[in-house]
Formats: C-alpha cells, structure tokens, sequence
C-alpha cells in the first residue's frame, strides 16, 4: 500500500514538471533584436536605411530615428545587412537565443571620394605649350574638384568638375609670349572634397634664335633661284640684314623682322657667267652673330640635249604607248621634248609630234599617240629641245593593228572546291586589237545563264597582254551546283569563256548548345540551335547528358525534340538531387553524321517545392484600384523568377486572370492596380513562380469606391452690375472622381442647364468667377455644375437682377492678367472695365511700364470697396499715359499713410480725363496728397472735366486734384473739388508748386471746406488763373491763393465773401508788381442770385458765364444756380 501511494505521488510530480516544462518551453519559443543606425561622420541617427537579415528574409526601414526591430525570430545565428544610398553597406552577425530580446546597433560610413592626379609635376620645357592632367576618383561617391593658380603664364581648363567613375582631364597651357629668357617654376593647389593636390610646372623661355632653311643652296646646272625660309626659334622677334658675297648675287630682300616664320628669294644672273664653276655665300646678321648660306651653280658649255628611243608597247588599231630617255639636258633647261611620227623614216617636229612639256634634269618618259591608222606601218622618234637647239633620237618602226573586236577569253579548270569557296581558273588569249582590258574575271550563280551584269562575280581590273587569271570564288553554300565562266571587257564589248560547272561539298553542321535552366533537383532545360547547316538536313535533334564530361553522347540518356526556326528546347529529368551532370544539344543528319554542341555543366538542386507567400495585405482602396502589398515566406529551394498578384470578381483568381506582375523580390513585393471599376467587389492573391510551379497566397478581397455626382455647397452672387455678375461657390465633395469639367450656367427661365448659357471653368474645388455679356435689367436663373464619370451636379439656383448701370466692384487683391482689348492709340485705346483690370494698370506701372503716351478708358463705374489702394505710379516708375474715365467714376478710393498719394501716385507728360473720384483719403505725415494725382513731375500734366469727393487729410502740399505739382506744365479746366482738405500748403484744386509760367488754371470751383490755406491754391509761384470760383469755408487761410512767388495773373476769379482774407499775400517781400488782378472779388448769397461785392455787385453767374462766350463755349462748361439746404443759391457747373 506504501510502494502505491508513492508510486501516485511520483507520477503526479512528474506530471506538474512536465507541465511546467511545456508552459516555460511555449513561453521562450522565438527571441528578437533592436538597434539604431547612426551616421559615422554626424553621430546622428540615418533613416532609410534598409536592414534586411538572412535567413528569413525580412527587410525593415529605419525611421527618423534611426531605429529597428526584428521580433519573434526562431533561435540560430543571423546575418543583418545595412544599406543606404551614399554610404558604404555593412553587414553584422547576431544570434537570436529563445526569449532573449539582443541589441543590435550600427554606425555606417558615408561613401567618401578621393582624389588622384596623374602627376604631380609638369615638364613644358622649351618647346612643350600644352600638357594634359588625368584627375581620377579613387574613392566612392561623386568627386568635386577646383583649381586655384595665379600664374600670369598659365591656363588651366575646366577650373571646375564632377568626377565620379570617369576621368576628367585639365589641359594646362603655358605662354612664353613676352617673358625674358630664363628658368620659371610655379606650382597651383587642386582642393576637392575628397583631398588636394598641388601641381608644379616649369617651363623655359630661350632667347631669340634664326634659322635658315635650307642651310645650302645648290643650282646646279640650270636653276636660277631658290626660296630661302626664316625661323624665330626663339620668343619675340628677331630683326636681321642679309649680305651677298658676290655680285652675280640677288636679294629679294636685304633686311627685316620675324616673328615666327619670312621668307625671301635668292637670285643668280647666270647670263653674265662664262662656263665653269662658282660658289658665294649669303651672311644674316642677327645683333652679334651671323647666319652663313653657302651657294653654288655650274654654268655649263654650251650644248644640246641628247635623247633616245627605247620601245614601243600596247600597239592596238589607233595608237600605241612609246618609252623614251632624255640622257643629257645639255647647257640649258629643255623647253619641250616628247616624240614625232610619221609614215615615212626620219620622223621631225614639223610631222605629228607630242610635246611633254620642259625639265631640267635627265630621266625616262612615256607618251601616248592616238588618232594612227588602222593596218599602218609608222616611224618614230623621240626629240628634247633647248635654247642651243633640239635633238633627235634613233628611229623606230611599228605597225597599227586592225579593227577592234571583243577580246577572247578561255575559262580553266575549277579547283580547290570546298564547302563554301572554290578556285576558278581563265586565260586571256586576245585583247581585241585593243592597248587595255578595262575589267575581267569570272562570273557564277546556281543557274547555267549567267551575265556580267546579273551575276555574281570577280572583277580583277585592267590587263595590257595576254595571261592566264584565277578567281577565288567565296559565299558558296555547301552541297550545291553551280556554274562559272570567264569573261574579259574591252571598248567593243564583254566576252565569255564556256561554262563549267561544279558542286560544293558538304560542311560540318555547326550548333550550340543553350544554357541549362530551370534547374531543379530532378529536372532541368536545355536545348541546342543550329548556326550553319553545312549544305545537310536534319533527321534527328535532342540533349543528351550524362555524370561524366569525357563521356556525353547520343550513347548515354538523351532526349528527343522537335527542330523549329533552327531551334529546339526539352526537359531533362529523372535526375537525381545535388547532383552534377554534363550535357550537350546533338543533331543526327540524313546521312546519319552526328553533330554536337559544346557541353554544359549543371548542378541539381536540393529537393524543390512551390513557393510560399503570405496573405495580401489591401491599402489605398479608391474608384480604381488599390495597393497590394505581400511577401515570399519561403522560396521552396528555388529562385523566384516572377512574383505579382492576381485578382478578379470571381473568387479564387490565378495567373490565367486578371496579372501584375512586379519587380522579383526576395522578400517583399508590392503594386498599385488601376483600371478597376468602381464600387465593385475584387478578390486577389498573391503569386510567386519557381523552378516547381506557381505558389499562391491565401485570398484576400476589397471592394473599390463607388462613384456619386458631386456636391456643391451654396453659391452666390454679388457686384451685380448693368452686363456682369461675381459669382463664388465650392464643392464639397468630387463625388470620388475627377471633375472634367465645371462652370457656370443661366438662363432668364428658372432651372438652368449646360444646354442655357453656360461659362467653362477651370477645374478644381471651387469656382470664383465673373458673368459677363447679361442684359440690363434682366433677371436670370444661375447655378454653378461640375461634371464628373458619374454625370453633371448643379448647385441651389439664385436669381438676381441686373441693374442699369455697371459698377465693378473690387475685393481689394485680385488684379487680372489682361485688358479688355486696345492697342492704346487714341483711336483705339485700351479698356479697362474692372476694379481688377484698374489694378492691373497700377501693378504694371509700379513694375516699371510707365505706358508714354499710351491712351486708357474705362468702360465702367468702379467701386474699390474702401480696400487699401496702392496709388499709380512712384517717384521712380511715374504713369506717362492719357486716362479716360469717360464720364464714369471711381469710389471708394482708400489710402493711409502714404507720401505721393492718390488714385494716382506719381505722373509724368501725363492726363487725366472726364473722371470722378471719391474716397478717404488719410496721410496725416506725409505730403503731396490729393484725391486724384498725388504728385506731378516733369513735363505737361492734363486734368479736363475731373471732380473729386470725399476726404484728404495730409501734411503738407494737399489739394483735390493734385497736391504738388512741382515743376511740371499744369494745364487743369473744367474741373471742380468737393473734398473736405486738410494740411498746410493745401488748397481745394492744387496744394504746392507752379513753377512754369506756362500754367494754366481755367474755368474750375471749389466747394470742399479747407482747414488750411487756399480755397483754390496753397502755394503758386507762375502762371494764369481764369473764371474760377471758390465757393467754400476756409479755415486759416483766403479765398483764392495763399502765398505767390512769381508772376501770376488772375483774371475773373471769385470767392465768398465768408473769407475775410484777400486773394492772398506774396511769398517775396519786393512783391510789387507781381500780382496781375482783373476783375476778381468776393460776392455774397442770397435765395436768388450771387452779387460780387467789389464789382457793383455784379451776377457772379453773369461774370463767369460771360468769360465763357468770349473764350470757348464748346471747350469751357457754363455755369448755373443751385439751391443748398439753406435755400441759398450756389455757382455750378452745368
């Protein structure tokens, strides 16, 4: 009973170890490791960095820290790869213990070049001005190089470069231009980032150096000059006189200076030598030293040529070829020699005769004579004149042939037949009667018709007599008749020896035998092709193998295959694993030869199975596709030789579906698929081919995004005007595909359509756009639509009505890219119709476009919304164009805190037209501040028919139309202020300056209050003022001008008698005289009329209307009365 109790409490004890044991076993099953990838340079972690291990597979991508981990890996010893473009890869072993987490870190290197020259001294010596330096990047990575010298006579070229594989060369060129005789050595540095390396060059100068060529002179017999010529050797120039040692001596020259190469003539009176012989001497006198040329001539005894005849050659029907040897020249040169012929002996230059032309010395020549006598005995001879008299050679005779005829030709015996060439044997029995063969040789083909022309053939050139000729004849194919003849060619035609015929033997087949592929451990792929079938035909073609390279045959195992286009392929197998074989293609010809091809030697693999892939995992799902990521988890002993993904809408999907394939892989693979339909359900998996088959992953499915219409959110309009609309919307949502087109439709029905009026946008999220070309006082039905693959999605519809005038209104940034049309001449001036397009104008000229007399109109009231404006024109980039308003107006003009300020900012030879401008203006520091032009330059400045409104405040030099006009022509009419002013030197038109005596001011009013100066001008130094009138408060100033500097007339001119002050007070103390007043005062108001006070209380509206018929009442607009609010009446323009 003891033994059994403790039998049980044994087995119970072993069982809880055992379990135990299998808990702690589960729990260390797999180990992993972590690590961070620094750069070795920076310290500082690299990310991108590929860290791939082995076995396994896996490959991880450091992030910005540089970190990694590889987790649950079964326990052996791994090898962990780093790589990263620009640095050097390294690899580290790890081993992996069960439950055991390892730290694994890596410090890489980034690729470095270096730098290597191919010298590191250049020699130029005296001569050398262009050497050559071979600069080499021994290092890794790209190489970037600079050169710094400062030798004056030096150049290197490229200074700069980029090396990385290549080698770049620097040609370095020296000047010796210039520099004393001596020694020079310099050195310059090559710096890069891979090293330096410093150059040292020398180079020589030697001093100046003649030489004469050629440094002898010999005449000999009959020469009478010679052409000497003249080296500098050395640098600079050298000068020289020459010297003759003799009379009989002539110079071309007796002085002179070479650079680098003269040349003169050296001359001998022979005539006034007697015969014998003579020798002298030319002297170059270069500084201290000479040059000395030695001469000499024979001047012979007086005598004539002698000349013989040596044979006569080719005679044919009409001409023959004569040799000839002038033995002697005699005293003098010959003047003509060459042979005469004629039908009787003793042949002279009187009969025929040939003329060769002169020489000097003693030699043998051969001439032609054509035009003879068919079957005609001739005499010849050969003849040489001089100035002593001519000679005759020995007489020859020779008879002409007959007629020409076609050569006559033999073909010999074909020899050295072979498989591909043969040798072809010919005589040439006749010429013809003729002096040349021009071509011969052999002619064959595969038919017994053979022709010069058509056949292929020899040509072996020109023959002059009679021989025998051989032909090698190639690009024959084995195993095949062919026939030859010979055949010869003259004038009269081409002839033909007999055909013969033969035939090539057979060749050797030639076959290669194809690399082994697809190997694995029981099968392989091999195959042959057949390169030249040596004239054979195939009866047999297969691989034959075997475990031993001596012993590979037909006899061993082989396979059979079939012969296609010169090709054939088969699969070997039955192999047996691991094992190395040897084989070869062999082709068994017709006549039973067998044939092989070179051996292969290929091992068997271990035991192969289909390749294993893990489950696709499915992102970036969209209309048309998505993004498949897999991996190879085991290559079955095998190369993967394609890997991809297949899918379709039926479960299950294999590569006879749908494919994609990517880029071989040993691990991780992925694609992007497109082209899909949308909101559709896809199953796909992934594949990977090896030597055993295709392995596919388990499936996975995704369904693609469907596609809607898309959504607009609410439109609206705004700045409706008389013919335009804004127009503003946005799309919430594309509907999930490319909007290809989006716009805007109306019509004056509700529901309007693309098939209404419609404007095309570009395409994007919104629209913000302008209607353009409605009718006035129209209501329309608007909505914006966007199209996409799915249809047209219109917005809520809004109806407005457009009004009877056009104001456009502006959003205080947007400027257009163009006008609405114009050349800019008066006749066709360029049109702005928009805030944006009045913007455009002012970009263009502060950009430097100043548009010199380039004309503008406005074809619409514009409304600048009180947004800050930047005036037109600056001090340095002024508008020097003519503006139109034509009659329209500008509101809501806003400027703060800018000198020069108003609509426009600076003017130069401008004018300013049939305009009105209303606005605040508030530069309470600054000067030159108006309504309309802030500052007027140089030149004549236009203002006709403008009216202001509104607010200025400024510093100083303020008005309503301008604010300081300095020096420039000011012609102003017609034009009236309402602004309210503020500043000193201000007034309601014109705030300072007038410096021409050519101003003018005519027919204009001020209605705005002035706290400042003037109620016309603050500050006028010359010039006329007419028939203006100020009808305003001045606050601590007069009536008409404040101060005066020059000589200014005022004629017809009125303020209200509110203003205790005169018309104003000069600027100068001796002011006598400057003033030149006629007909101006003050008049007062009542409910009826304006009575001047100083002038009997005449008609204020009489007086100024008065003024106007006597000028110009089509130039000057007259004058009326309107009641204010306090039912007074007041001066106005009509």
């Amino acid at each position: 009973m003891k033994k059994i109790i403790l039998y049980i409490l044994g087995c119970i004890f072993s069982s809880i170890g055992l379990l135990i044991s299998c808990t702690s076993s589960e729990e260390d099953l797999y180990g992993s490791f972590s690590g961070i990838v620094t750069d070795a340079d920076t310290k500082q972690p690299l990310n991108g960095v590929s860290v791939s291990i082995t076995p396994q597979g896996e490959t991880k991508v450091t992030g910005s820290d540089g970190a990694y981990t590889f987790l649950e890996l079964a326990p052996t010893e791994y090898t962990v790869a780093y790589k990263r473009d620009g640095y050097e890869p390294d690899t580290k072993k790890v081993k992996i213990e069960a439950g055991i987490s390892s730290r694994v870190d890596m410090v890489l290197t980034p690729l470095r070049p270096k730098l290597t020259v191919s010298t590191d001294i250049l020699e130029f010596g005296e001569e050398n001005t262009t050497l050559t330096l071979d600069i080499t990047n021994t290092g890794k990575g790209i190489l970037q190089w600079q050169i710094t010298e400062d030798i004056e006579w030096l150049e290197c070229k490229p200074l700069t470069g980029k090396t990385e594989k290549e080698v770049s060369s620097v040609v370095v060129t020296v000047s010796r231009e210039g520099w004393p005789k001596g020694d020079y050595s310099r050195t310059f540095v090559f710096s890069s980032n891979g090293g330096s390396a410093v150059i040292k060059v020398n180079m020589s100068v030697s001093g100046c150096a003649l030489q004469v060529s050629p440094q002898e002179i010999d005449l000999g017999e009959t020469e009478s000059s010679a052409k000497l010529t003249l080296t500098n050797k050395g640098n600079g120039s050298v000068n020289y006189e020459i010297k003759s040692s003799n009379d009989w001596i002539c110079l071309s020259k007796t002085s002179g200076k070479v650079s680098t190469t003269d040349y003169m003539t050296v001359t001998v009176n022979r005539g006034s030598l007697a015969a014998g012989e003579y020798s002298g001497q030319i002297t170059f006198i270069v500084g201290e030293e000479t040059v000395i040329v030695p001469i000499k001539l024979i001047i012979p005894a007086k005598s004539c040529p002698m000349v013989s005849f040596d044979a006569v050659k080719n005679v044919a029907y009409n001409g023959a070829v004569l040799s000839g040897t002038i033995v002697s020249v005699g005293n003098t040169k010959i003047t003509r020699y060459g042979f005469c012929w004629a039908q009787h002996t003793e042949p002279t230059v009187n009969d025929s005769f040939s003329n060769m032309g002169d020489c000097s010395i003693p030699m043998s020549f051969d001439g032609t004579i054509t035009n003879l006598a068919a079957n005609t005995k001739y005499h010849v001879r050969a003849y040489a004149e001089n100035d002593e008299g001519i000679s005759y050679s020995n007489e020859e005779a020779f008879t002409t042939t007959g007629i020409p005829v076609i050569p006559t030709v033999q073909t010999k015996e074909i020899t050295n037949i072979k498989s591909n060439t043969a040798s072809a044997g010919g005589f040439l029995s006749s010429l013809g009667n003729v002096t040349v063969i021009s071509q011969h040789g052999h002619i064959w083909g595969t038919s017994d018709k053979l022709e010069v022309s058509k056949a292929t053939k020899t040509e072996l050139g020109k023959l002059e007599e009679p021989t025998a000729f051989s032909s090698e004849i190639t690009d024959l194919n084995p195993n095949q008749k062919y026939y030859v003849c010979a055949y010869a060619t003259n004038e009269k035609g081409t002839a033909y020896g007999e055909t013969i015929q033969f035939t090539t033997s057979a060749a050797d087949m030639v076959l290669t035998t194809n690399e082994v592929t697809d190997i694995i451990h029981n099968a392989a792929t091999c195959g042959g092709t057949i390169t030249n079938y040596g004239g054979r035909t195939v009866k047999e073609c297969g691989v034959c193998w075997s475990l031993k390279e001596e012993a590979v045959s037909t006899n061993d195992w082989k396979v059979i295959s079939k012969l296609e286009k010169d090709k054939w392929s088969c699969r070997l197998e039955g192999l047996d694993k691991e094992t190395d074989y040897y084989a070869r293609a062999y082709v068994q010809a017709s006549d039973g030869a067998l044939f092989y091809g070179p051996i292969r030697k290929f091992t068997t693999t271990q035991e192969v199975k289909l390749p294993s892939i893990a489950k696709v995992t499915i992102t970036g799902i969209d209309t048309q596709g998505a993004t498949l990521q897999s991996s190879v988890t085991d290559k079955g002993n095998s190369i993967i030789t394609t890997c991809g993904f297949c899918w379709s809408t039926n479960a299950n999907p294999t590569t006879e579906n749908e494919t994609l394939a990517c880029e071989t892989a040993n691990a991780a693979f992925g694609a992007k698929l497109s082209g899909l339909k949308d909101g559709a359900k896809y199953y796909v998996r992934a594949y990977a081919i090896n030597a055993m088959g295709i392995g596919y992953s388990e499936q996975a499915e995704f369904t693609t995004t469907a596609i809607t219409v898309p959504i607009w959110g609410t439109a609206s309009v705004l700045n409706i005007g008389r013919t335009r609309v804004n127009v503003s919307a946005a799309l919430t949502s594309n509907g999930n595909a490319e909007i290809t087109e989006m716009g805007v439709c109306w019509a004056t029905h509700p529901e309007s359509s693309v098939y209404d009026e419609k404007f095309v946008c570009q395409n994007g999220n919104s629209i913000s756009t302008q209607v353009t070309g409605l009718q006035g006082t129209t209501t329309y039905y608007l909505r914006v639509y966007a199209q996409n693959a799915k249809g047209i999605a219109y917005s809520n519809e809004v109806s407005f009505t457009t009004t009877n005038s056009e104001v456009d209104v502006w959003d205080g940034v947007s400027a257009d890219t163009k006008f609405a049309g114009g050349s800019g001449t008066e006749n066709d001036p360029i049109v702005i119709e928009s805030a944006a397009q009045l913007k455009l104008l002012a970009d263009k000229v502060n950009s430097g476009t100043t548009y010199a007399g380039v004309y503008f109109k406005l074809a619409s009231n514009i409304d600048l919304n009180n947004k800050e404006w930047t005036p037109i024109g600056n001090s340095k980039k002024p508008f020097m164009g003519i503006l139109d308003g034509n009659k329209n107006s500008i509101t809501n003009l806003k400027i703060t805190n800018k000198a020069n300020a108003g609509l426009l900012g600076m003017v130069q030879n401008a004018a300013i037209l049939n305009l009105k401008v209303s606005g605040n203006i508030k530069c309470e520091t600054k000067s030159a501040v108006s309504m309309l032009c802030g500052k007027a330059e140089i030149g004549t400045f236009i203002i006709n028919n403008v009216e202001t409104f509104g607010l200025i405040i400024g510093n100083e030099n303020v008005g309503g139309l301008c604010g300081d006009f300095g020096y420039c022509e000011l012609k102003m009419q017609n034009c009236i202020n309402r602004c309210q002013i503020s500043g000193n030197w201000s007034g309601g038109l014109l705030g300072y300056g007038g410096t021409s005596s050519n101003n003018k001011i005519m027919n204009c009013a001020n209605y705005g209050d002035i706290s400042g100066n003037a109620g016309l001008i603050g500050y006028w130094s010359s010039g006329t003022i007419f028939n203006c009138c100020n009808h305003s408060n001045v606050t601590g100033g007069c009536g008409l001008i404040y101060k005066t500097y020059n000589y200014t007339t005022i004629e017809n001119s009125f303020w209200l008698n509110d203003i205790s002050s005169n018309v104003g007070t000069e600027y100068s103390t001796n002011s006598s005289g400057r003033w030149k007043k006629t007909n101006c005062g003050y008049y007062t108001r009542n409910s009826t009329n304006c009575p001047i006070i100083t002038m009997n209380s005449q008609d204020l509206i009489d007086a100024l209307n008065e003024w106007v018929n006597n000028n110009d009442p089509t130039l000057y607009r007259k004058w009326i009365y309107k009641k204010d609010s306090e039912g007074k009446v007041c001066p106005a323009m009509e």
